[in-house]
């Protein structure tokens, strides 16, 4: 799956686009513009925004309501680009299935690695 923006004026209004399938699936997701996705895992999309938020949201159930994990710390010193050093993102579990799920963050520019 790859997330595509769907109108140029608006670009928080996202969708995914199914390479195998070669269609663009027509539920619209709603993404900060401002914020970068940084993996997907489980089902879950994992953004990212310029205070090292890590924030999951899944596109397919809009009735669930998103995790906001907290704030990574150790890359201030490169604030206006700290979002493009979340390298990746790994749930352990689906958190509606799993409610002891565990979230994997690795950051950083020497790899460091988060448990949430």
């Amino acid at each position: 799956m790859l997330m595509i923006s769907i109108n140029k004026k608006n670009k928080t209004k996202k969708a995914l686009y199914g390479v195998t399938e070669g269609k663009v699936f027509k539920n619209i997701l709603e993404v900060f513009y401002a914020k970068r996705c940084c993996g997907s895992s489980n089902g879950w999309l994992a953004t990212v925004d310029k205070d090292m938020v890590v924030t999951l949201l899944n596109p397919f159930k809009k009735s669930v309501p998103k995790i906001t994990l907290p704030r990574l710390f150790g890359v201030e010193y490169i604030k206006d680009y700290a979002q493009f050093f979340v390298l990746k993102v790994i749930l352990s579990a689906d958190p509606i299935s799993n409610p002891a799920y565990v979230v994997a963050t690795v950051y950083s520019l020497g790899n460091q690695l988060a448990f949430h």
